[in-house]
């Protein structure tokens, strides 16, 4: 068996060898972008040199040297397959050769041509509280094209999309490993369709000069003989394999208590202990300190005023670090590093380490962006968060936000716009959370951005979580972990428990505990917290909320890393209806969660037909800890599970385990 096992594997990998080394075979990719004004094509370019080589023992490397037949300009392509992922990734540098700067208007890092057909689209649109939710178009053969051009990647639209044929059965999936300024673009031509994502210069135009070179962000594809579920699910196994950095202190993914939503910015020592000491009887396993340790009159406005404040914490932050620790809490910290507010000193001290544009700090709003590129700025920050962990005997968690939409305008100081200021700091960020993890191995750097504003698959892979969003009402949180498990690994999505509605952090307790769980059990797919008045909450809500922090620490080692399977689609934001479900199939299929919730108008007894299980296997099926018996894995696939929830607002969890025969 392992032999004929081992015979498939390779054979898989031959295929993705040949489509890589004969592209043309299934994809075709002739477009390479637009320099000098010139729309450039593989036609215009002459091989210098094909190599492949392993970057790792189960990764392949393909790489192939371009030279332009009149332009001073070498591209250097790599494909990449990654194990037995069905996931290939592009790279592309750029080097001018000649005497003269080249001008790069465009340079996509994936270009796909793909056969003419009838195609549907798919991207996941965002804004503040309004993230990842999936829209999908049927292709109409005309071009379409978005530009973000906002400064965050995810500020209106999420680098990733999805093409599929439905009568063919095939989903083409592609993901942009950038935190930056992007472009994407469909369009039919002759006789194909070509898809493109990639970066998107500064003012429009990246000025190569004589001898200098650019690598491109790293785009990834996969072509999947399935639906958006078998795509998507490509891309959760290469981010769980390749991409996102497992912490041991994070593994598995702990329940955090965050201080931001019961007090909003400016809490005492002795409250911030007694939000330590519920938390801990709760069963949460980190406590993190949000904005407003530092501020004296705006928290905004002294974001770079990285001192603790001696009024709100008379003796610094280490006490309080002290005393989670005491509690049994890994203590965490919130940071916004990358920016200053107009009140701050540094801003006033060094505003030439900000990005600039028209002859002034770049702003947005109260806040100046930093660049990380100088060596000044970047070593400053480090020494920032150095300082505060000296201060609280070391860190255990450190949040870094990114409040800011800073756009795609720059010039240096003298005035000059070479186009890839806004790149050299994305690449110099990239390099500060490296270094932070270098120094700190057991440190959990989670990425925060107004909520999911700065969530993509390079930043993913520096930081250990992400928080989804800044909306907490129940309702919208619903589509938010929906649209979240669609395009990453659940175990880097996060949040928390709230309250009634966003930024209001008071649960109503005349409502019925079934209530409180249908709350509590929505953002338990991913990491999950809790940021509440948990000190006015009464017993019978503890209660509630204690079991169900019990049953989150009894599923998420299933739900972290799992294949994924919306078995029913996006709700709406504001008004969800009738029933969601989601399941969760750790790998090797022996265990699985289906995630239920009961919405406004829906049916008391929902079917939900489980994906990814075993034919052959025996699986025993619980629901909200009641055995339903035992079944094959081909009867609970083809019948379904009833799932019976008497109410609107209700929430169950189903539990399939194998057992053994």
């Amino acid at each position: 068996m392992q032999v004929l096992l081992n015979i498939k594997y390779l054979k898989l990998t031959v295929t993705f060898i040949l489509m890589l080394l004969c592209p043309r075979l299934v994809l075709a990719q002739e477009y390479l972008g637009i320099v000098n004004k010139q729309e450039l094509t593989r036609n215009d370019f002459e091989v210098v040199s094909t190599k492949k080589s392993r970057a790792q023992p189960d990764i392949t490397v393909i790489t192939k040297v371009l030279r332009h037949r009149q332009l001073a300009l070498q591209i250097t392509q790599q494909r990449i397959v990654y194990g037995q992922t069905k996931v290939i990734g592009k790279k592309v540098k750029l080097q001018n050769t000649g005497e003269q700067p080249l001008q790069i208007t465009k340079m996509p890092s994936l270009a796909l041509d793909i056969p003419l057909g009838d195609y549907e689209y798919s991207v996941l649109e965002n804004g503040w509280s309004q993230e990842l939710k999936l829209n999908t178009r049927k292709f109409n053969s005309s071009t379409w094209e978005k530009i973000s051009g906002k400064g965050r990647s995810s500020e209106e639209m999420s680098p990733w999309f999805a093409f599929r044929e439905k009568n063919k059965g095939k989903t083409y999936i592609g993901q942009l490993a950038w935190s930056g300024n992007w472009q994407m673009r469909f369009q039919t031509l002759n006789k194909h369709i070509s898809l493109e994502l990639g970066e998107y210069f500064d003012n429009g135009q990246l000025n190569l000069v004589p001898g200098a070179t650019i690598e491109l962000p790293e785009a990834v594809y996969a072509i999947v003989a399935g639906d958006l579920d078998d795509a998507a699910n490509a891309l959760h196994r290469y981010q769980r394999e390749y991409v996102i950095p497992v912490n041991a202190r994070n593994n598995p993914p702990l329940v955090q208590f965050n201080s931001w939503f019961p007090y909003q910015n400016k809490l005492t020592l002795n409250q911030a202990k007694d939000l330590i000491d519920d938390a801990a009887d709760l069963g949460c396993e980190a406590f993190v300190l949000d904005a407003g340790w530092y501020n004296r009159h705006n928290w905004q406005r002294e974001v770079g005023n990285w001192h603790s404040s001696r009024k709100l914490f008379p003796n610094g932050l280490g006490e309080l670090a002290a005393y989670s620790r005491e509690k049994g809490l890994k203590f965490g910290i919130w940071f916004e590093i990358e920016s200053l507010g107009d009140s701050s000193a540094l801003y006033h001290e060094h505003p030439e380490w900000c990005l600039q544009r028209k002859g002034q700090p770049a702003t947005s709003g109260n806040r100046y962006h930093l660049d990380f590129s100088n060596p000044e700025a970047f070593n400053w920050a480090l020494q920032s968060i150095e300082n505060i962990m000296q201060e609280c005997n070391g860190l255990d968690w450190v949040k870094l936000d990114y409040n800011i939409a800073i756009g795609s305008e720059f010039e240096t100081l003298a005035g000059d716009r070479p186009g890839n200021l806004l790149h050299n700091h994305v690449q110099a960020y990239y390099h500060f959370l490296d270094t932070l993890r270098q120094c700190h191995p057991d440190l959990i750097i989670e990425n925060c951005a107004s909520g999911a504003l700065r969530y993509d698959l390079g930043i993913v892979a520096h930081t250990h979580t992400s928080w989804i969003s800044d909306e907490t009402t129940p309702a919208p949180s619903l589509a938010l972990a929906w649209g979240a498990t669609l395009q990453f690994l659940p175990r880097i999505n996060n949040h928390w428990v709230v309250g009634k509605g966003n930024h209001n952090p008071n649960i109503d307790q005349t409502l019925p505990p079934g209530y409180w769980d249908y709350m509590f059990r929505i953002p338990m797919n991913g990491q999950f917290g809790i940021s509440s008045r948990v000190f006015d909450w009464q017993q019978p809500l503890l209660n509630t909320a204690k079991e169900n922090v019990k049953l989150y620490k009894k599923i998420r080692t299933i739900i972290a890393d799992a294949d994924t399977y919306h078995l029913t689609p996006q709700p709406d934001y504001k008004q969800p209806q009738s029933w969601m479900a989601l399941q969760y199939v750790a790998p090797g299929a022996a265990k699985s969660v289906i995630m239920t919730y009961r919405m406004e108008n829906g049916a008391s007894d929902y079917l939900v037909y489980p994906r990814g299980l075993k034919s052959g296997r025996k699986y025993e099926v619980t629901i909200d800890g009641k055995s339903q018996g035992a079944f094959r894995g081909s009867v609970l696939t083809k019948k379904g599970i009833n799932v019976h929830l008497p109410t609107d607002f209700r929430a169950a969890v189903v539990e399939i385990g194998s057992v053994k025969e």
